[in-house]
């Protein structure tokens, strides 16, 4: 093979590699966090899959995917913040709140980071490319005033004509986690709804509303779903 070629063919095996997608190695065991009852603590289980170490840091801000340790505010502390995982295994994290500052009249949302740093790569063996990766898992604090989470509360958001689109409304005191919406062959999906709040759904552009039905998908404190269909009014 002439060498320019085979050069070539190095480069590009190199970049397809880095196109592959990354996979987080480090699994959590919950999909997300429930501080019950104005709690000050709660834990979750994170456990190392791959067969090399990685490095883990931790912490909770508002959700910036841009965010660092260092700029992060928010009422929560994780301990530890920052440990080696080995390979194959589990350790318990805490995190602790002071709920300074939150409102006792609804939830308060906030975000759990995973960030998990891979070895050196000399020390990987078969050739692996590897990446860090970043995991972000919500954390909910409820106060003592607020009760749990119930099916219930899916009936109670409200879904209006606005204009040429459609406007939902959530008059719960919890973040409503919207995992699926669909109205007319239209559909959304990863959505929040804050606790008290409204926000437009859809644009329709003088698209008939059929029957004028809505179907959705909420997703609970253990990570389930629960299905609903409400008529838009």
């Amino acid at each position: 093979m002439p060498k320019s070629l085979c050069v070539f063919s190095r480069l590009l095996f190199f970049w397809l590699c880095l196109a592959l997608p990354a996979q987080a190695v480090v699994n959590l065991s919950a999909t997300r966090v429930v501080f019950e009852k104005g709690a000050a603590t709660q834990s979750i289980t994170l456990a190392n899959s791959a067969d090399y170490p990685v490095m883990v840091q931790a912490w909770i801000d508002d959700g910036d995917p841009h965010g660092i340790p260092q700029t992060a505010e928010s009422p929560f502390v994780v301990l530890p913040p920052i440990f080696r995982l080995a390979p194959l295994e589990q350790r318990s994290v805490r995190l602790l709140t002071s709920a300074k500052g939150l409102p006792d009249d609804r939830e308060s949302l906030f975000w759990l980071n995973i960030y998990e740093i891979p070895p050196n790569q000399p020390a990987v063996q078969d050739e692996k490319i590897l990446l860090a990766f970043r995991t972000q898992l919500k954390v909910f604090w409820r106060p003592a005033g607020v009760g749990k989470l119930t099916e219930d509360v899916g009936n109670q958001l409200r879904f209006t004509r606005s204009g040429e689109g459609v406007t939902v409304s959530n008059p719960t005191p919890w973040n409503i986690s919207l995992a699926a919406v669909e109205i007319a062959g239209y559909s959304a999906s990863g959505m929040t709804l804050s606790p008290f709040s409204q926000q437009p759904l859809f644009t329709f552009n003088k698209v008939d509303l059929q029957d004028g039905v809505v179907k959705f998908v909420i997703i609970n404190d253990e990570g389930n779903q629960w299905g609903y269909a409400l008529s838009i009014k």
